[in-house]
């Protein structure tokens, strides 16, 4: 029986080439996402100098998280996850490309701002569970623990590392 001690076996889901594309994409949008939750407050706050307003904006990305959380995992059983994670990712990649462009032209608001991250916490709604649901088809039964442990631990640490190195 080979031993699980080693330190490749604790990575070894990683030698799956669409599993390291999941992984590494995980890492990017979790980035993203933190720091965009981070630069979004700065400039709610810059903008009306209204802790209030900053409150309601914050919480405009978790209330959708809320009521479609449930609809993202089920949506993700049903129709094919790697098209829901695209989908997920050009509809944030449009909304950065908004703000960009609201701010390049000096029209942004906290309006602008709001509705950014009410879309962004629906479509983190359903990409998430997507992404967790493609797990066990790209690693096979054999891998499934050891890549959801990675997976796991990838998104908890960029959670916590990406906000610091955002505030730089």
């Amino acid at each position: 029986m080979p031993s699980r001690n080693r330190l490749s076996d604790t990575f070894r889901s990683l030698s799956n080439r669409d599993f390291r594309y999941l992984f590494f994409g995980l890492i990017a949008q979790m980035t993203g996402f933190e720091m965009q939750l981070l630069a979004r407050g700065y400039l709610v706050y810059e903008l009306t100098n209204s802790a209030f307003i900053l409150g309601i904006v914050t919480g405009g990305s978790a209330l959708p998280v809320l009521f479609f959380g449930l609809y993202g995992g089920a949506l993700s059983d049903r129709m094919d996850r790697k098209k829901l994670i695209q989908i997920g990712q050009m509809a944030s990649a449009l909304l950065v490309l908004f703000i960009a462009i609201s701010i390049t032209t000096n029209t942004l608001t906290w309006f602008h701002l709001l509705a950014s991250a009410i879309i962004r916490g629906i479509v983190f709604s359903f990409t998430m569970p997507a992404r967790q649901a493609i797990v066990p088809q790209i690693v096979g039964k054999e891998n499934v623990t050891n890549a959801m442990a990675i997976f796991t631990g990838a998104f908890s640490l960029t959670m916590m590392i990406t906000p610091a190195i955002g505030g730089l």
